[in-house]
């Protein structure tokens, strides 16, 4: 298992708005790309502070280079944090362990536990009729 997190830093505009884009990368899915978008607009209406508004992205590896190409939108942090470890397999779960680390330095231990086989049970509507010939 090894994860890498790209932050993208947020970049200001005239309307008080800032956008950070943090990019996964998981060798488990190695033609995936996932990141999450956060929006921080900076009402000034609003009493309670900035809010912040979250979108999951799961998409073609090529996001990359596309990141790359909104050099100018976004400022780039480049905050690399990874997790390396074995990966059990116990009955139907799939059991992980990482040491994260992050610009070399340990930072803690991951621990992920997956169930694989959920059943689930769907009646069926369809009736099986025998044709005489």
């Amino acid at each position: 298992m090894v994860c890498f997190i790209g932050g993208q830093g947020p970049a200001s505009s005239a309307q008080g708005q800032g956008r950070t884009l943090n990019v996964l990368h998981n060798s488990e899915f190695p033609a995936t790309t996932f990141a999450l978008l956060e929006i921080h607009v900076n009402n000034g209406s609003n009493p309670s502070g900035p809010s912040t508004r979250t979108v999951p992205l799961v998409i073609d590896s090529l996001f990359d280079m596309l990141v790359m190409k909104m050099a100018p939108v976004y400022a780039s942090k480049k905050i690399k944090i990874e997790s390396k470890g074995p990966r059990f397999e116990l009955g139907d779960f799939v059991v992980k362990l990482g040491s994260v680390v992050m610009a070399q330095n340990f930072k803690g231990v991951l621990v992920e536990v997956k169930l694989l086989h959920l059943l689930v049970y769907f009646p069926c509507f369809f009736q099986f009729t025998r044709i005489h010939s």
